[in-house]
């Protein structure tokens, strides 16, 4: 679910009314294309399984997502409007002395309410399913600057088996850095068109980096318009994307936390947010894998062919959930029952040492 809204009243000319069209612009794909991508599916109201968000396998038993789809302080609207939307939320959280604790934040989701969708090119038949044992967020996700470091772990409660369709991504390393009007690819089942369906085919859509200094005055201007004050800043833990002053290509909501690909596997950006789906003066925004990965710890996985920027670095993870959140007004909190939450606590204490290191 990327997190994308629509201004409720259009008072600028530069934020022009979106092209009708089918917008994302993209077209079928299959999943030995990108063997890596991750259907991350949550149980609506314990009834249907809904592909919320996507993500990429850098382990046999974790997924690099985006943070906000799995942020349990808050909800985001899966569509651009303030409908209520439930998004799905957890973290395990450990002291820098490897303690397990909980704010006193509530929710009410949980891993179990969480699948993978491994192996096919459909949304919702084929490849593997697999259970979640949990989810983790960037230490400085949210801080100090609203959507930042947007990105999380997820991890597998079983190794997924390797095989052409089931494959490892590379992330691009420190000294990956792409010029502007690079051409990169978005990948993954979010909807077709603003507010529209999800497809059932995986989509795939050719699309460039986007100068950041540009992107920073658009998003700049933005937050200068009437209600959009309090929306993200662009920082340099982004890179924005799309094809800029065109429109008509880009990720939309559903494909959040999937993958920004350099050369059809190099991962160099996260999708995580923007102003409506494809639009021509607003680009869509990524989070940085080269940023976060120099931060989080020690590398796992080198690329055999001794290549240094496709290096994939991951965290020891020893993070502290912020319970304080400056979030949006579109966003509300989330609530649990006392008696779940302690049997959370109990399952995760459990797996403490399994999930503090990405194996």
């Amino acid at each position: 679910m990327r997190v994308l809204v629509v201004l409720a009243l259009l008072t600028s000319a530069i934020a022009v009314p979106r092209d009708p069209q089918r917008i994302v612009g993209g077209r079928n794909t299959f999943i030995e294309q990108y063997p890596f991508l991750s259907n991350m599916q949550y149980l609506w109201d314990g009834v249907i399984w809904w592909t919320s968000c996507g993500g990429s396998l850098i382990t046999t038993t974790s997924i690099l997502s985006a943070a906000h789809c799995y942020d349990f302080s808050e909800r985001f609207s899966k569509k651009r409007f303030r409908e209520p939307y439930r998004s799905p939320h957890i973290i395990l959280i450990f002291s820098e002395s490897s303690d397990f604790w909980l704010s006193d934040m509530h929710r009410d989701d949980f891993p179990w309410e969480w699948r993978v969708r491994l192996g096919s090119t459909f949304m919702s038949s084929g490849g593997t399913l697999h259970a979640i044992s949990a989810f983790v967020l960037h230490e400085r996700y949210h801080i100090p600057t609203r959507l930042d470091n947007d990105v999380a772990i997820v991890r597998l409660a079983s190794p997924a088996v390797l095989s052409p369709a089931v494959g490892v991504a590379r992330i691009g390393g420190a000294n990956y850095l792409l010029p502007d009007n690079t051409p990169v690819t978005a990948v993954g089942w979010g909807e077709l068109w603003n507010l529209g369906p999800q497809p059932e085919i995986l989509q795939h859509v050719d699309i460039y980096t986007i100068n950041q200094e540009i992107c920073v005055q658009r998003y700049a201007y933005l937050r200068t318009q009437p209600g959009f004050q309090n929306w993200p800043e662009v920082t340099s833990n982004m890179l924005c994307s799309g094809v800029l002053d065109v429109g008509g290509r880009d990720a939309c909501s559903g494909d959040s936390g999937g993958p920004l690909l350099h050369q059809g596997d190099v991962i160099v950006g996260i999708t995580s947010w923007g102003y409506d789906c494809a639009h021509n003066f607003y680009p869509g925004v990524n989070a940085r894998p080269l940023n976060w990965a120099k931060d989080w710890g020690t590398p796992v996985q080198r690329d055999p062919e001794n290549f240094a920027s496709r290096q994939v670095a991951v965290p020891i993870f020893a993070f502290k959930w912020h319970s304080k959140s400056s979030i949006t007004n579109r966003l509300r909190l989330c609530s649990i029952r006392p008696t779940r939450l302690v049997g959370f606590a109990q399952r995760c204490s459990i797996s403490e040492h399994a999930i503090s290191r990405i194996q």
